[in-house]
């Protein structure tokens, strides 16, 4: 039966950081029997999916449970609103710990304010006409 991958999930570096503290001192070998044992799946996550992920090389939503039920204690990476009260509750403490916004640099000048044209060959299609009269990039 061929390995299946699941659901891609991008995951910040300090929850992958702090998953990486649990697992110290583990071979890939013994954490991915540690982690079958508690999710149960079929087919069972094998060593290489397990290191893929531990580096963040590749992280699923599937691999990403699993640990969660393997380490209670740590902090889930994201949250699904029950409802949408509580969705709004995220909210706002999400807008109360996100990095205030940068303001990005405005365009002083176009090229339509300078007066300045562009080339003619910059601007025209590249290549030259073959005999039977395509084009042929250069």
């Amino acid at each position: 039966m061929p390995r299946t991958r699941g659901k891609p999930v991008q995951l910040p570096h300090w929850w992958l950081e702090a998953l990486n503290r649990l697992c110290d001192g583990e071979t890939t070998t013994e954490t991915a029997a540690r982690l079958n044992a508690v999710a149960r799946r079929d087919p069972p996550f094998h060593r290489t999916a397990v290191g893929d992920f531990l580096r963040g090389d590749v992280t699923t939503y599937e691999m990403m449970t699993a640990f969660l039920v393997l380490y209670p204690d740590l902090p889930p990476p994201m949250f699904f609103a029950s409802s949408y009260e509580e969705a709004h509750q995220h909210q706002q403490i999400a807008r109360r710990y996100s990095p205030k916004r940068v303001e990005v640099p405005r365009v002083e000048q176009t090229i339509e304010d300078t007066g300045e044209k562009t080339p003619r060959r910059q601007t025209a299609r590249s290549g030259v006409r073959t005999p039977t009269g395509k084009r042929a990039i250069k």
